[in-house]
């Protein structure tokens, strides 16, 4: 990973220990994805509809509960294999520790981008390391993820702060 950037895209492909990391992560998507409203959405009062829409819980999903890592460990074991250790290593210049594995599932949201779907400074910490993984392919109408390398984001930065 080079440093300046702060990125490396990784085929995993090349990697067979991947394959029942993705395998779970598919069968937990499809036995947890839910809808983007909440159960009885469309009864609540006017207010409290715009009030939920206007928070990250309308649009983001943490799908993992501790009983999944318990029942998958291929989850965690892949996330501290010796491949994703050791580029976070290598990355940082030190062994980190691992704080979260998750399984997110973005919705799209109807009028508009907020929160992490717009441009933003992860909160975490400078000395971080995130691995984003897509478990289906994604394309134009998904609206793909995107970031803007480590370089170009200082620019950003300074150049706003002016």
């Amino acid at each position: 990973m080079d440093p300046s950037g702060g990125f490396e895209v990784v085929s995993f492909d090349r990697m067979p220990e991947f394959a029942p990391v993705l395998a779970s992560c598919r069968q937990l998507f499809d036995a947890k994805r839910v809808e983007s409203r909440p159960e009885g959405f469309e009864s609540w009062p006017a207010d409290r509809q715009a009030k939920f829409l206007s928070r990250k819980q309308s649009f983001f999903r943490y799908l993992l509960t501790d009983q999944d890592l318990r029942r998958h460990p291929e989850l965690v074991e892949f996330a501290l294999g010796d491949r994703t250790l050791g580029a976070a290593t290598r990355y940082l210049g030190m062994v980190p520790y691992l704080s979260h594995v998750d399984l997110v599932y973005s919705l799209p949201r109807p009028g508009g981008n907020i929160d992490s779907q717009l441009f933003h400074l992860d909160p975490e910490g400078l000395r971080q390391v995130k691995f984003f993984i897509q478990i289906f392919d994604v394309g134009e109408p998904q609206g793909p993820f995107s970031f803007i390398p480590a370089d170009t984001t200082a620019r950003v930065v300074r150049d706003v702060a002016r």
